[in-house]
């Protein structure tokens, strides 16, 4: 059996279907023309938010940064107090605030603790300055047992004491007496009397004020390991700079050199040195202005470009 070959030849007017992929195609860029603009709407207000959200994230990290700073300061400061002064951390941050409240200052409690510290050893070995203030207040370095008194007893007792004098330049006397140059500075504190310090210390306490022993030392340990870390930093500086010394001598010394010729030939030839130095100035000007110029060609350039190859390669 044969077989045979079939063509089917379909003439027609093509127009109608080029029309229709052109409208095709010009429906399919408007579809993405406004795909793009509805992206682009949507990237301003996201790089907003990207921001926003940037911004928030920085400044919760400087604050924790800046709390855990400040809460090494106050437990380094007060383990330190402590040991210098013999008193515990809690007592310590409970006296803080009632010298706070009164007026004072934590330097001036410790300064005025440690001073009543020696005139407390020195009496009870029979010598001081203070002795004779603390014979006539009335206050005794040991208790009924013998033992030494702890210094925030004794400055309890004293604040009665003290109140109980006549004139306030006998207060005055006493104060500096027991605490030396710091105790005017205490005075205020000391007027509470020792019912008034101690409600201070309590209600520091219902505030929270009170650190432990356990945190301020945890707080100074931590405070310790940053300043090696600081001091190790510091080092490697000093050791990276050291090794590039003598590399960078011999260039320091030829720039020496160098700076000392130009100097003594700008002397020899102030004329000419002038005229190079404006030849300088105008040189830099034109550099200045040439250098956006040549940008902005390049720029133009790079626009051309893609338009020309389509040119090209167009029948």
């Amino acid at each position: 059996m044969d077989l045979a070959e079939a063509y089917v030849v379909i003439r027609g007017d093509r127009k109608p279907f080029q029309d229709a992929m052109k409208q095709v195609k010009l429906d399919t860029n408007i579809g993405v023309s406004a795909v793009q603009k509805k992206l682009d709407s949507l990237s301003q207000p996201m790089r907003r938010i990207g921001l926003a959200i940037t911004g928030m994230g920085a400044a919760i990290t400087a604050g924790f940064t800046g709390l855990i700073y400040q809460a090494t300061q106050a437990g380094d400061t007060l383990d330190k107090m402590a040991k210098r002064t013999g008193l515990t951390v809690e007592a310590l941050s409970k006296l803080t605030y009632a010298t706070q409240i009164s007026g004072g200052n934590i330097q001036g409690l410790e300064r005025g603790f440690r001073y009543l510290s020696r005139m407390m050893d020195d009496i009870s070995k029979g010598i001081g300055e203070s002795k004779e203030t603390f014979e006539k207040l009335g206050i005794s370095v040991t208790d009924t047992a013998g033992r030494f008194r702890g210094v925030e007893e004794v400055l309890l007792e004293a604040a009665d004491k003290i109140n109980a004098l006549g004139s306030e330049t006998e207060k005055t006397a006493a104060a500096t007496d027991l605490f030396g140059r710091t105790g005017a500075e205490l005075l205020p504190l000391l007027r509470e009397g020792s019912a008034g310090i101690k409600a201070l210390t309590e209600r520091a306490e219902k505030l929270g004020l009170v650190m432990s022993q356990e945190t301020a030392a945890a707080a100074a340990e931590f405070k310790d390991r940053m300043t090696e870390l600081k001091a190790s930093i510091s080092m490697l500086s000093v050791n990276i700079g050291s090794s590039l010394m003598p590399m960078l001598q011999p260039l320091v010394e030829q720039l020496t050199q160098l700076s000392g010729k130009t100097s003594r030939w700008a002397e020899q030839h102030k004329d000419l040195a002038g005229s190079v130095g404006t030849v300088g100035l105008a040189l830099g000007g034109l550099l200045g202005a040439t250098g956006p110029l040549a940008l902005l060609i390049a720029s133009a350039a790079a626009m051309i470009k893609p338009q020309l190859l389509v040119v090209s390669v167009s029948p």
